[in-house]
């Protein structure tokens, strides 16, 4: 899937729109830009997937909490674009496009230890998608 992972979630669910949780369409664009060039490598898109892998075991009922909650529409999805530290914690969190779902994901993986990164400061973009059983 060219580095994308997808978290499939069992969810049926109405979007709400709002700006990025608070951050500039440029700090997006920036982060996920980021993201792409940490994915493009194997060692990269290999690590990418082990992130969305800790997050599908670690973090599914707080995913589909914030899903259900904030009723993200069936089949429709966001993109998380996480900031790493050098030990594999969240230090950073967006939710795109922003919504309450997504703020509400991105509060409930701060400081959520991941995988420890191949360097510090490390970005990753984890696909989320709301999916009907």
């Amino acid at each position: 899937m060219s580095g994308r992972w997808l978290f499939a979630l069992a969810a049926a669910l109405t979007l709400i729109s709002v700006a990025h949780g608070g951050e500039s369409d440029e700090s997006v664009q920036a982060a996920a830009a980021e993201a792409r060039r940490n994915a493009s490598s194997a060692t990269g898109s290999a690590f990418e997937l082990q992130v969305a892998r800790a997050l599908g075991v670690q973090k599914t009922r707080l995913v589909q909490q914030c899903l259900r909650q904030h009723r993200l529409k069936q089949d429709s999805g966001l993109r998380l674009l996480i900031r790493l530290d050098a030990d594999g914690v969240a230090e950073r969190v967006i939710a795109d496009p922003g919504s309450a779902a997504g703020d509400c994901i991105s509060a409930g993986l701060r400081s959520w230890r991941a995988v420890t990164p191949p360097m510090p400061e490390y970005w990753v973009e984890i696909v989320v998608q709301a999916r009907s059983r």
